[in-house]
């Protein structure tokens, strides 16, 4: 096929024709290979059979020669190479077999020969074994009768004829073998013009494309730089995003947990150490149960196994971790079944330190248990100590009066005195309540109510009070008074047990939606970053963050103690 005869329209079909003619001629090549190393092989099998055959027939002449030669010396030496060459044809007897079972003609010749042989090596062995009992002379007589010499010439015979077959038939396969060569190297001949012809035709079609290609590479080009930007962009952003999610992650005060369904933990973030003391390694599982307190296993068995049953819902935990230091921590948090989503393949545990709000509020709770105690124990005192020695009074004053003359100077005096001790009980038992229950705003104003506390706080003018007050918080709901009025009493409660004060100053103002009040004295004051709250300040903290208020507290060794409140109206209603 000539290049001009080529066209765009005949391309395709000419290249097929052309592959198709390839083809076929590889087909008959490897066919024709085949046939030349299957000749191969059986020229390998013929010469094998001349090598072999040879070998039997020396061996078998050797073998005869040992056997009289023992029998005429009688020396056992001659026996090791005798059975050698026993074993030698036998040998030799199967890989001649192997080789006359590819040539069919040669297996009656194969028969006869191991028929003969063997038959002459069992009478050998058989006049070998009775050597020893009938002595050398009727062994040899056995020998002499027996027809060595015709077997000798009936295995050559054998022999010949084998060798004769398979010479034939080497020179047979070898002219086929040469054949075979010839018409293979003729065929490869062909399939190189073939490949010849067909690459000069691609090279041609690739010209052709060439200029085609260049503008498409071009093409290709432009969108693999415009693709680059926009994956570098992409990794950029992916970059960012995963730097923050990661910073998020690792100095977040909480903890963020991986667990399968068995409550393996195989993910725990880096502020897991922080929080617990315990890291968990690269490609480690650990059992959570392990370090939960024993009563809260149940418990969270229990939460984890509604998560499993629920996916994507969240569920609330709090539990009891132990720390790596031995004690035990409050975490609170959580539940997510996220097992089903195939980038996260887990549960996930988001957990918080609450240790400290849980001690806190047993540590107030028990503050509030012990400032109720200590009321107790206070209004028990006054009652035991005052009152009820008022009316112990007040029982013998009148007691008096029964064993005096009626109106005499004893009778009213005595009369008189158990009066005044029952008013005076009666004082004692207003003041207590006055402490217990706040003044009755529907009746008072707040100022009056503020008034009438420092008036009973101060009946012995121990302190100088100064006292301002803005008219329009008078006008606040009750629960902002009652609070403000509790401050105030806690306060100069406490002024009055441990400021060694002689001077108060107290203001109540509202200013811009806010109440702001102002305690202070001029006592001994403390530091206040090494003096723990008690329990009066923490009362007067607890009330002022009730109203989202704030509160602040200055004061230093020498320079008195100043307390300031600060309470939205807004959370107040």
């Amino acid at each position: 096929m000539k290049y001009n005869l080529i066209t765009k329209r005949f391309y395709g079909t000419g290249v097929k024709l052309l592959l198709g003619f390839v083809i076929v001629i590889i087909i008959f090549s490897v066919y024709q290979t085949q046939q030349v190393i299957t000749t191969g092989k059986k020229i390998n099998n013929a010469e094998a059979l001349l090598v072999y055959s040879k070998k039997i027939n020396a061996l078998a002449l050797d073998n005869e020669s040992a056997f009289r030669a023992y029998i005429l010396t009688g020396k056992k030496t001659l026996l090791t190479p005798f059975q050698k060459q026993q074993n030698e044809i036998q040998q030799n007897f199967k890989q001649l077999q192997n080789l006359t079972g590819r040539f069919s003609s040669q297996k009656a010749n194969f028969d006869s020969l191991v028929s003969i042989v063997n038959t002459r090596i069992n009478f050998a062995n058989s006049v070998v074994a009775d050597y020893e009992k009938n002595g050398m002379d009727v062994s040899m007589k056995i020998a002499e009768t027996s027809d060595g010499k015709l077997y000798t010439e009936r295995v050559g015979k054998i022999i010949a004829s084998i060798q004769e077959a398979a010479n034939m038939a080497l020179v047979k396969y070898k002219k086929a073998n040469e054949k075979g060569i010839k018409n293979l190297q003729q065929v490869l001949l062909v399939i190189t013009g073939a490949i010849l012809l067909l690459l000069a035709v691609f090279i041609r079609k690739i010209r052709e494309d060439n200029d085609e290609k260049v503008k498409t590479a071009a093409k290709l080009k432009a969108l693999n730089d415009d693709l680059e930007q926009r994956v570098k962009e992409r990794t950029k952003e992916l970059t960012q995003k995963e730097q923050l999610f990661r910073a998020l992650v690792e100095n977040n005060e909480g903890l963020i947990l991986l667990l399968d369904e068995n409550m393996q933990v195989f993910y725990s973030s880096d502020s897991t150490e922080t929080v617990t003391g315990w890291k968990l390694n690269d490609n480690e599982k650990i059992s959570g149960r392990e370090y939960l307190h024993p009563d809260d296993v149940q418990n969270a068995l229990q939460i984890m196994a509604e998560a499993v049953a629920s996916p994507g819902n969240i569920f609330p935990i709090k539990v009891r971790v132990k720390h790596k230091e031995g004690h035990y921590i409050w975490l609170e948090g959580v539940v997510k079944n996220m097992l089903s989503s195939e980038a996260v393949q887990g549960i996930i545990v988001n957990l918080r330190d609450t240790t400290y709000n849980v001690e806190e509020e047993i540590r107030i709770s028990k503050a509030i248990l012990d400032a109720q105690e200590q009321e107790r124990s206070n209004i028990g005192a006054e009652l035991h100590d005052n009152v009820n020695q008022l009316l112990a009074s007040s029982l013998l004053a009148l007691s008096m009066v029964n064993k005096k003359e009626p109106h005499t100077k004893d009778w009213t005096e005595f009369l008189e005195m158990g009066k005044s001790h029952i008013l005076t009980a009666v004082d004692e038992l207003r003041r207590l309540s006055h402490n217990l229950v706040p003044a009755s705003f529907e009746e008072n104003t707040l100022k009056e109510a503020l008034e009438n506390l420092l008036k009973s706080f101060n009946l012995n003018n121990r302190f100088t009070i100064n006292f301002n007050f803005d008219m329009v918080c008078n006008q606040q709901n009750a629960d902002l008074q009652i609070n403000l009025y509790r401050i105030l009493q806690e306060q100069i409660k406490n002024i009055a047990r441990y400021s060694e004060a002689d001077r108060i100053d107290i203001s109540v103002k509202q200013e811009k939606g806010v109440i702001k009040m102002r305690i202070y004295d001029n006592g001994r004051g403390f530091n206040v970053k090494t003096v723990k709250k008690g329990i009066g300040l923490n009362n007067i903290k607890r009330r002022t963050e009730s109203f989202s208020g704030k509160f602040v507290l200055n004061s230093a060794e020498g320079k008195g103690c100043e307390l300031l409140f600060e309470l939205p109206l807004s959370k107040a209603s």
